[in-house]
């Protein structure tokens, strides 16, 4: 089957190195991968990074089931504003004539993006004439935006200025032989909008494909603890410590209580409408698997190596008071640590740290594996 998507304002394929997928991208995939040539149109435009694709139109066979169409326009530099309805009129008129040159043939099948109102008017318009199904995708609510924007004192002349697009709107919905959008209000908006009831081919199509369901997850220890703070939170305190500094001082922030990774995990599994999978529910959606500490990685978060801490003026906010080496012998020990890290000396500079870092006490092997590889040739 061949199959039409009209959509502008998304990455295509064309867009450099992997581009995020968005609608007209996800389908067409999805109909490639179901064995359907598929041709996009679309602005040569790029809205997302205000930059023309092409100046001139231009086909591009991605490879031989999916090929882009690209319209020139002139582009705009804001997303509200004059210019962007005169870009979508121009492209709009020379869609139309690409149409009446009949030099892409005739689709079994349509996809057509709403807004831009006047190109997808002007799409639906020719297909309804050649009698192929179409479906008028939804984005979004022009140009009912339009008047929602304006003052309520100047609504009414608003009204008077949009006409023609709301005329344009609703032939363009009431040309299409379906109609399917993003959401359960924006379909019965657009239903609303057009004055027509709901067919059984009216749809609401998810922003991305449907994912496989997620059956389990994974932590590395069932014990480890963390601290949370909302960024609001962290923000304030840490611009009050900044007020508060005098000159190398180290403050250390009340974050509360540690909260059990545990304990979190469950609770969003739950949160989300669904269960833990475990030996009390064997039956559960989601399963927590406990995969073991990495290398390095600790249990719990030590906000402050040392005992005294100081309070400041904020009860939140401490102060800390730690112990540091006179810059003489710390440039010693800096120049011992640098040997040891041009040999590649694993154990020495552990040893170092250890000697430089007061309450630094590592508890397990060496893990760096090129210094392993050496050990075990030399």
């Amino acid at each position: 089957m061949k199959v039409w998507i009209f959509q502008t304002g998304e990455p295509l394929h064309c867009d450099g190195e992997n581009p995020r997928p968005m609608r007209a991208m996800n389908l067409a995939n999805a109909l490639v991968a179901n064995g359907h040539i598929v041709e996009v149109f679309s602005s040569a435009f790029y809205h997302q990074e205000k930059r023309h694709r092409t100046s001139k139109f231009q086909s591009i066979h991605v490879h031989e089931q999916l090929t882009i169409h690209l319209i020139p326009s002139m582009g705009y530099k804001r997303n509200i504003g004059p210019g962007r309805l005169i870009d979508h009129a121009q492209m709009a008129v020379r869609l139309w004539r690409l149409l009446r040159s009949r030099r892409f043939g005739r689709p079994d099948l349509a996809f057509v993006g709403y807004p831009p109102i006047e190109v997808a008017w002007v799409m639906l318009r020719w297909l309804k004439k050649q009698d192929v199904p179409s479906v008028i995708d939804v984005k979004d609510q022009w140009p009912s935006l339009f008047i929602e924007a304006v003052p309520p004192a100047l609504r009414p002349v608003a009204k008077v200025v949009f006409a023609p697009y709301f005329w344009l709107g609703r032939h363009a919905m009431r040309n299409a032989t379906s109609i399917s959008s993003m959401s359960e209000p924006f379909l019965a908006w657009a239903l609303d909008f057009c004055g027509r009831p709901r067919q059984e081919a009216d749809a609401v199509v998810p922003l991305v494909p449907a994912r496989n369901p997620v059956t389990s997850t994974q932590m590395t220890d069932a014990r480890i603890t963390r601290y949370f703070m909302t960024i609001p939170e962290a923000a304030q305190l840490v611009i009050q410590a900044g007020a508060m500094a005098s000159g190398g001082d180290v403050f250390v922030l009340d974050m509360g209580e540690s909260v059990k990774i545990m304990d979190l995990a469950r609770r969003m599994i739950e949160l989300s409408g669904l269960t833990v999978q475990d030996e009390a529910n064997p039956d559960g959606d989601i399963a927590i698997e406990v995969t073991g500490l990495r290398p390095g990685e600790k249990l719990y978060e030590e906000l402050l190596i040392g005992d005294n801490p100081m309070p400041t003026q904020h009860p939140r906010i401490m102060k800390a008071h730690e112990e540091f080496l006179p810059w003489p012998e710390l440039q010693a020990q800096l120049t011992e640590l640098m040997q040891a890290v041009e040999t590649n000396n694993v154990p020495a500079m552990r040893a170092q740290i250890q000697h430089l870092v007061p309450g630094y006490q590592p508890d397990g092997e060496v893990v760096d594996w090129v210094w392993l590889e050496q050990a075990k040739v030399s």
